[in-house]
């Protein structure tokens, strides 16, 4: 193919996303015959704002840099009447203390499931290096192996387009402040879905119904249970979404709340958010028993959407 035809190629690519927001640049590419990889090389080299997978882009391009500040990724589960969404994070692999057989077999269940999807709230990597607190010498992979190992887990999930959105925790922050790559953006791009860098908002369509999501890692709150929920809901104080979504503590949280928005007619009507953190799939490890925190509850929370009439709930 000529570079005039691939050219060609993008372009349409690019108004089928801009016209359908919905689309995933997967569906776009696969409508028009051109490699997926193609495309995010090209945007890549253009410099191009808009983030991979399903996005929201209405009126983006127009607007001040800043308005690119806030990641916002679509997912279009329009097809679905509820959908059931897993915040799965602090795997941790490369420490000994990863529960590598348990996250295997919550993967498994995540691709074998129907109306779910997940979405990974970071330090999936353990990313023990000699000027970081985790011990470099009991670490089992390199983070070149472990992003091969990441890739090869959720590469199912990403082939079943289930894999909402990939964010980077303190433990990928070593490496990216070390080197200024990060290994989840890596496996993103390997995988083709959403990656963001610090915070995102990933805008679900479910049904006939919407909901925002806030996603970002953590960065304290772990010292107790009343710290845990003091941290999550601080998140509000950023963005107005549905839902709240953080990890690091590595202890599942969910709890809703109501506020008072104004609404068309010009009063106000209650609006719920629910407020939910990830859990973790690492045992105990020394730190924390040297710190004397309690040992976490492997797995993760499930997030309902309900895509008949507007409305939330968490379980762990």
């Amino acid at each position: 193919m000529s570079k005039a035809e691939t050219t060609a190629l993008v372009e349409r690519v690019h108004t089928l996303l801009r016209d359908h927001p919905g689309m995933s640049q997967r569906s776009a590419c696969e409508r028009v015959g051109l490699a997926e990889s193609t495309f995010r090389s090209r945007l890549k080299r253009a410099g191009d704002p808009i983030p991979r997978g399903r996005h929201h882009d209405d009126g983006l391009r127009d607007l001040p840099a800043a308005a690119s500040e806030l990641p916002v990724f679509v997912r279009d589960y329009q097809h679905l009447d509820h959908l059931h969404t897993y915040p799965v994070g602090d795997l941790h692999l490369g420490s000994p203390k990863c529960a590598e057989d348990i996250l295997d077999e919550w993967l498994g269940y995540l691709v074998n499931a129907e109306n779910v999807s997940m979405v990974s709230t970071g330090d999936n990597l353990n990313c023990a290096l000699r000027t970081s607190v985790s011990d470099v010498h009991e670490e089992k992979l390199t983070v070149s192996e472990g992003r091969k190992l990441l890739t090869q887990k959720f590469r199912p999930l990403a082939d079943k387009d289930i894999l909402d959105g990939i964010i980077d925790g303190n433990h990928e922050d070593r490496v990216y402040n070390a080197t200024g790559d990060s290994p989840n953006d890596a496996v993103a791009d390997a995988l083709g879905v959403p990656y963001a860098r610090a915070a995102c908002v990933i805008r679900y369509l479910v049904g006939d119904q919407q909901y925002d999501l806030f996603m970002r890692h953590g960065k304290a709150g772990g010292g107790s249970m009343g710290a845990a929920v003091n941290a999550l809901e601080k998140q509000e104080r950023i963005v107005d979404a549905d839902i709240y979504v953080s990890g690091h503590i590595h202890t599942q949280v969910c709890f809703p709340k109501n506020v008072f928005v104004a609404n068309d007619s010009g009063g106000f009507s209650r609006k719920k958010r629910l407020f939910v953190c990830s859990g973790s799939f690492l045992c105990w490890e020394d730190y924390a028993a040297a710190a004397g925190y309690a040992p976490a509850h492997i797995g993760a929370p499930r997030i309902f959407m309900d895509g008949r009439r507007h409305d939330t709930h968490g379980s762990v």
